[in-house]
Order: structure tokens, then sequence, then C-alpha cells
């Protein structure tokens, strides 16, 4: 039959003209149609197709080359057995692959060929050949199988286990036994189901433990200890984050049992067993941890450091506290962060001094935790340094600074400081009736741009002359905020009114100034809503 134009591939295959698709599997022109040949002409099935789809396992084009072979396990004949092996020795992966799911599907004939292939082969063939024999079955394939579960690609020990379960072979026992520790969760798991398969029941010793681990079976892990299995899965190279892994909250749950082998895991080499182990100790809370955890203050991993940190604080034992307090000078700012908090959990007075000096580290977080600790201590040494921190540039910091002094019998007054501490806590009423200008002033330079328009607005309300600069200084609020320069015009215009402007023009003009720039940057389907037009909008009287 001669193909004068593009192949119909489709109403060939409806047809079931299989002359016809073989044309079309030499059709040059298009890779495409020559793949949808070489499908249509798997499915059905015709023995006409075989010598075809072995030539087109030379076709130039590799998804060509992997529907020829795919299509010829469809047909099952052992003469693409040799072709296949040929492809899976030389061709590209997927290609590779879909040769050995071919030799699969044709079954005893290419067992040798399948076994062949764990040699010198990249893990998805290896892969595709374990599950291929575990598809047919054959008992010849056990000792190959029992090998690949040493294979260096999980999926390949993964594919071998579910194998020789499929198999049923007596002798894969011990080595699926074996497969139980192994460091990835779905290789436990395919060797715990085929050792179900193969009448084998779990004792209540070491083997029985990595059997419920390997089942993800918790609840029986803790009523049977299965602590050096547990701890043996946090080697799992899929865990991602150890503070949420099962094996650590199960064995968190076994309890004091679990605290000597965990003691042991700080000095493993994987850094997410130690960083576990810490975690775990911590939850469990017992005091013979302490001293070990210590040890472990100044890992070379920030994760196990700061959930070494963490730890101590949950078990409060004042012989951690000089180790924590040497820890507020890590180059990492979450491991200070912990430290602090740990201190502060604590309550030791040793820590007071060092924690007043974190009153001034470079990050906000460390600060605002330094101030929280401060309070939970309750040490008075702490006011003026907490009086002093009402001056920080963030306002976390100064609120937790204020929170701190709430607990330490202290009372604002009418001072600097009892203005600052109102500016601090954001009690913008109170900071109008106490008139507490300068606090208010020195927040218009604060990091949040709701303190600032808070600043802004009550400083208007004070109507005090010292507030106008810094006020007209705000119409350019940076980092720029629209809110800011509205509450700081809607000020400017109440202190003009009240009589206290000394350069009333200049003040409207930068008003005016403003409410064009604000006018520039909202488009025009926002619109202006009435609290523009009171604040921003509105001229100063002439």
């Amino acid at each position: 039959m001669l193909l004068l134009g593009r192949p119909d591939v489709n109403g060939l295959r409806t047809n079931k003209n299989v002359k016809g698709l073989i044309k079309a599997l030499g059709w040059r022109k298009d890779r495409h149609v020559r793949g949808a040949a070489a499908t249509a002409l798997g499915q059905l099935g015709d023995p006409r197709a075989v010598n075809p789809l072995i030539r087109a396992l030379n076709d130039s084009d590799s998804g060509v080359r992997g529907a020829a072979a795919t299509a010829l396990g469809q047909l099952g004949d052992t003469r693409a057995v040799n072709p296949l092996i040929t492809v899976i020795q030389n061709d590209e992966w997927s290609v590779r692959e879909a040769a050995v799911a071919a030799l699969g599907n044709i079954g005893a004939h290419a067992v040798g060929p399948l076994i062949a292939s764990f040699q010198g082969q990249d893990e998805y063939v290896r892969r595709a050949a374990a599950e291929a024999l575990g598809q047919i079955g054959d008992p010849r394939a056990a000792d190959a199988l029992i090998s690949a579960l040493d294979d260096e690609s999980a999926p390949a020990r993964q594919a071998a286990a579910e194998a020789l379960g499929q198999i049923g072979d007596p002798d894969a026992v011990e080595p699926l036994i074996g497969a139980l520790n192994d460091q990835n969760a779905n290789v436990r798991k395919a060797a715990a189901a085929a050792l179900d398969g193969l009448a084998w029941s779990p004792d209540r010793g070491a083997t029985g433990a990595a059997y419920w681990v390997a089942k993800e079976q918790w609840k029986k892990c803790v009523k049977i200890a299965a602590i050096e299995p547990l701890i043996a899965v946090l080697h799992d190279d899929r865990v991602m984050e150890i503070r949420d892994a099962p094996a650590t909250r199960t064995l968190v749950k076994i309890g004091a049992r679990a605290v000597g082998p965990l003691i042991g895991s700080l000095n493993d080499q994987n850094g997410n067993v130690r960083q576990a182990a810490s975690e775990a100790l911590g939850q469990i809370g017992d005091p013979r941890a302490v001293e070990p955890l210590i040890g472990v203050l100044k890992d070379e991993n920030e994760k196990v450091r700061r959930a070494t940190a963490e730890a101590l604080s949950r078990i409060c034992d004042p012989l951690a506290v000089e180790p924590l307090i040497g820890v507020l000078k890590d180059n990492d700012r979450l491991v200070r962060e912990d430290a602090v908090r740990a201190l502060g959990k604590i309550g030791d007075p040793r820590a007071v001094e060092p924690l007043i000096a974190a009153l001034h580290d470079h990050e906000e977080y460390v600060r605002e935790d330094a101030a929280w600790a401060l309070g939970k201590i309750g040490d008075p040494r702490a006011v003026e340094p907490l009086i002093g921190a009402f001056n920080d540039l963030n306002a976390n910091v100064r609120m937790a600074a204020a929170a701190a002094l709430d607990g330490l019998a202290w009372s604002p007054d009418t001072s600097a400081a009892g203005a600052a501490y109102w500016v601090a806590k954001q009690q913008w009423e109170k900071c109008v009736q106490i008139a507490a200008v300068e606090p208010l002033i020195a927040v218009l330079q604060d990091q949040s741009s709701s303190v600032r328009e808070h600043a802004a607005w009550a400083l208007g309300k004070i109507g005090d002359p010292r507030a106008v600069e810094p006020l007209i200084a705000a119409l350019h609020d940076l980092p720029r905020s629209l809110d800011v320069q509205r509450a700081a015009a809607s000020s400017l215009v109440s202190l003009y009114s009240s009589g206290v402007l000394d350069e009333g023009q200049k003040a409207r003009v930068l008003a005016q100034r403003a409410f064009i720039t604000y006018q520039d940057h909202v488009p025009e389907h926002e619109g202006v809503d009435s609290r523009d037009d009171e604040t921003i909008g509105v001229d100063f009287p002439l």
C-alpha cells in the first residue's frame, strides 16, 4: 500500500490496518507519526509487526525507539529479546528503561537478560529490571534481587524488595530483615511488606522493633520501646525537617527509656541526628541530658546549636546558665535568640548583665527577646537599661521593654521616661494627654509606618511648636508611606489653625505638594476618600 500523504494513524488503528501502520512506522517526515504507529502496532498485537518494530529500535528518534520497545513488550515475542538486550546496553536511559519493561512483559525468556541488566546500568534501568523480574516471578531472579538490596539507588533497592515479595523465595527473608534498617523509608516499607507475604512474623526484639518502625506503626513502636530503630530512622535521607519527624515524636513519647540512647546520638556524625536528639531530649525534659547538651552548645552545625539551646530552655537547669551566656556571642542570630529565651525561662540572676548587653545586639529579634527575658527574671538592675531601650528604633523592642518594666514594679511618671513608656506601649491617646512630644518626634523615624502615622497624628493633637519641623520632614516620609504623609499634613493644618506655625505659607506649599504627589501615585479608579479631602486636600487658611 503506497502512502501518498501524512498517514492517518488513528484511522489505520481503528481499521486494524497492520500493513498501513507498518508503512507509517517508516514515514521519515514526522517522528510523531512513527511513534504513534509503533504504539498502535503494540496495541493491536499482530505478530507481523515484530520485525518492523525491531528495526524501529534503530530509529533516529529516541521517542520512537522507546515506543517500539514498549510495543515489542506488548507483543511478547521471544524474537525481540536479543534486540532489546542490545538496546539496554547502548541506548538512552529512557529507551533502556522501556526495553527493560518490555523484557518483563515477554516473561521467562527475558529473565537472564534482566538479571544481567543489573550490571553497569543506570539506576532507572536497575529499578525497571527489578520491577520486571518481580512481575515475571521467576525464582531464578532471587539471588540477583537480593544483591540489589544493596544497590546505591534507593528506588532500585525498593523495587528489589517489592520483587522479592512477589517471587516469594524464603531465602529472601534474612536479607529483607536487613533492609528493615535501610536509610530510606520507602525501602524499609517495601521490605516489611515483602516479609508480610513470606509467612514471617515480627518478634518482640530488635528485628520486630525495626519491622514496626518500617511499617510506621508509631503507637506499636511506643509500646515495645523501639528505641534503636527509631534513632536509626533519623538518618533517613528523606527527612527534611527533624522537628516534625514522626520518629522524633515517638522517641519523646517513649520518654525516660530513650534518654540514654539519645544522649549517645548527640555524638553522631550526622547533623540531622544530633539535632533530632537535642529536640527529643529537650521535650522529654530529663535532667540527665543537661551536661551532654551543654557539650554540643558549640556544635559546628547552627541547627544543632539552636535545638540544644531550646532544649536547655525546656529543662530549665541552672547548670546551663554559664554555657548559655557564652552562646550570646554566637554568630548565628537564631542561636542567640534561643539562648536569650532559654536564659529568660531559667530565670537565674547571673544572666541579667549579659542580657542587658544583649539589648544592644545588632539583631532586633535578639534585643526584643532580651527585653522579654529580663522581664521574666525580674531583677531591678534591668530597670534603667530597659528604660534606655525605649530609644530603640524598633517598635517591637520598645514594646517588649515596656512589658518587661510592667513586671518590675516600675510605674511611669510624667518624666521623659514615662512619656517614652506610653509611646512604646503605643497608647496614643495617653501620649496626647501627657504631651509626650520628644518621644513622639523620635518615633517619626521608626521602622513601622503605622507607628510613624500615629505619632504624626498625636503631635498634631498636642499642638507643640517643636513638632513643626519634624512634621514637615514627615511630608517626605521615607520609606514612603502615604498614610504617614496624610497624618503629617493633617497635623500641620491643625498647628497652622492654632497659630503655631511661623512659616505657614511654606507648610501650605509642602502640604499641597504632598497631595499632588499622592494623586500622582494613586490610580484614578481608587479615588480619594473623604478622609483624604479633610487632610491632605484641604488648603491652609490664608
